[in-house]
């Protein structure tokens, strides 16, 4: 944080809410500069991963010292809660997959006043919560790495690059292109078969598309 314009002095210290722990970091600005805690998180972004991202800011009008001339953690304040998002979202305007997302990232993170548009990282979340979040997550149907949480931090994002499970009607799929394809593997068709060499393989005797299995038929004498 010191490295940020307009930052003369700053420090990250443990901070404990709620039975839980959290990042909050604490600085003093050049009086002559404005510094947010927006520019703070933005330019923290660029060199940071978002976990590792503090969830709360101070901006502190001095630094608090000790005798010794270290700086007090003891003596550094509380983050003011107030000062976080009280956004009330309105769930009619939501899609299926963001009202779903929504209900997750409340248990999880304990806060029933997130927005679409909250950053997951910014609102309390971490490495461990996010673990939490992509299993309830898959419980409730959702398909995403790990990675994703983390390249798509908040709920719109995320609904907007994840798989849900009602996105498509799998029961009802047109499997005629398939079935066309398919009608070629078969036994009376080996002698129109070329040998193509295409080096290494790792061969699966059984293709499954949805409901429907295929037996895939491969000449020995190519193997």
């Amino acid at each position: 944080m010191e490295s940020i314009k307009g930052i003369t002095s700053a420090v990250v210290n443990k901070i404990e809410l709620e039975n839980r722990e959290f990042l909050c970091g604490y600085y003093v600005c050049d009086k002559n500069i404005k510094v947010s805690e927006n520019i703070v998180r933005d330019n923290l972004r660029k060199s940071l991963p978002n976990y590792m991202i503090p969830t709360y800011f101070v901006k502190l009008s001095e630094m608090p010292y000790s005798i010794n001339r270290k700086i007090d953690r003891k003596a550094l304040p509380m983050p003011n809660l107030s000062n976080k998002s009280n956004k009330i979202q309105n769930h009619e305007d939501l899609n299926p997959k963001e009202k779903k997302l929504l209900n997750i990232w409340s248990r999880i993170l304990h806060n029933n006043s997130i927005s679409i548009t909250d950053n997951f990282f910014d609102i309390g979340g971490d490495s461990i919560s996010a673990i939490n979040m992509q299993i309830e997550a898959l419980k409730e149907g959702f398909e995403f790495e790990y990675a994703d949480i983390f390249n798509f931090p908040t709920i719109k994002d995320l609904a907007s690059k994840i798989l849900y499970k009602y996105d498509t009607d799998i029961e009802n799929y047109d499997y005629t292109k398939i079935n066309e394809l398919l009608k070629n593997n078969c036994v009376e068709n080996i002698k129109n078969t070329k040998k193509i060499d295409i080096g290494n393989v790792l061969l699966i005797g059984v293709t499954r598309i949805s409901r429907l299995t295929y037996n895939i038929f491969f000449p020995k004498k190519y193997f």
